[in-house]
C-alpha cells in the first residue's frame, strides 16, 4: 500500500526544517519547535499540516519580519534535501510561515521553495 502524501511532513521532515533553520540561526529553539510541530500532527491531513507546521515556524522565528525572513532566506541557500530515495523527501521544504503579529495586525507570508540543485 502506499505512504499518504500527508505522512512526507512528519517527524523526519519537521527534524529536518529545524536543522536547516537552526543551521542559519544558532539561537533557533529546534527541540522546541520539533516538539510543538509533532502536538497534534498525527490527526491532521496534508494542507492543516502544512499550516500547523508553519504556524510554529512562525512562533519560533523572531517576531521581527525582517529578521525571520533573512533566516529563512539563509537557510534556503544551504537547504538539507534529505534522502533523494525517499519520494517525499521534499515535503520539510513545503511549509510557508503565517505570522499574525498581534501588535502590528499584519500577516506576513513566506513560501519556501525548493531550489534547483
Amino acid at each position: 500500500m502506499a505512504t499518504a502524501l500527508k505522512h512526507g511532513l512528519g517527524r523526519p521532515a519537521i527534524a529536518r526544517l529545524a536543522r536547516n533553520i537552526k543551521r542559519a540561526w544558532p539561537a533557533f529553539d529546534s527541540e522546541g519547535f520539533t516538539a510543538s510541530s509533532m502536538r497534534g500532527l498525527s490527526r491532521l491531513e496534508l494542507k492543516p499540516r502544512v499550516g500547523h507546521v508553519a504556524a510554529q515556524l512562525a512562533t519560533f522565528l523572531p517576531r521581527d519580519y525582517g529578521r525571520a525572513l533573512a533566516i529563512v532566506v539563509r537557510a534556503s541557500e544551504r537547504w538539507d534535501r534529505g534522502d533523494e530515495g525517499d519520494p517525499l523527501h521534499g515535503f520539510a521544504a513545503w511549509p510557508s510561515f503565517i505570522s499574525s503579529s498581534t501588535t502590528e495586525r499584519a500577516t506576513f507570508r513566506v513560501r519556501w521553495r525548493r531550489s534547483a540543485p
